[in-house]
Order: C-alpha cells, then structure tokens, then sequence
C-alpha cells in the first residue's frame, strides 16, 4: 500500500472514530467507575463515589460536558436539563485512562 493512501485511510478513521464519540456522548452514556468527572477535567482521578455510576453527556451546543454521579444507575438517561454538573469542553484536551482500582 503506498504511503499516500495510507495516510488517507488513516485520517478517515481517525475522523470516523472522533465522529463516532461525539455522537455517542451527544446520547448521554453512563459510566460504572466512580472516578469524578471535574477532577478528570483536572488531569487527576480520584475515587470518590466508590463503585457508583456517572452518566455524562454532551451538550447540544458542544460547549460543554453535563454530568451527574449517582450510586445505583437510573432507568432511563437523563435529560441534559436534568444534570446538575456541567464542565466547559474547553476546559480539556483529552481524558486520561483510569483503569480498575
């Protein structure tokens, strides 16, 4: 395969995936990990609801990230007026890896 085409292809799924991810936090996800969505805004991850749930989404604006931490996770998804947290998607660049505790 020549480097150009590679380079192409590459790029595609890079904008696919990026697609992809902005789409699924546009539905609202929920997350069983516990970790604080502010403090990984911050850089640093701290377990402070020990295996509970956070269901984050994405505002319809793109302007920033809404969020709320429960310890049971709810039956239906929460409405972005419903979320009680909110973080300015310009406040990061990326979200580290937390991995099991």
């Amino acid at each position: 395969m020549s480097s150009n085409l590679r380079v192409a292809i590459e790029d595609e799924c890079r904008a696919f995936v990026r697609l992809q991810r902005i789409h699924c936090l546009l539905e609202g996800a929920w997350f069983k990990h516990g970790t604080l969505v502010t403090d990984l805004a911050r850089g640093s991850a701290q377990r402070n609801v020990p295996r509970g749930w956070t269901f984050v989404r994405l505002a319809p604006n793109r302007k920033h990230l809404a969020f709320m931490e429960t310890q049971h996770k709810l039956s239906t998804r929460p409405t972005i007026e419903e979320l009680n947290e909110r973080s300015a998607s310009g406040s990061f660049s990326s979200l580290p890896r937390v991995g099991p505790s």
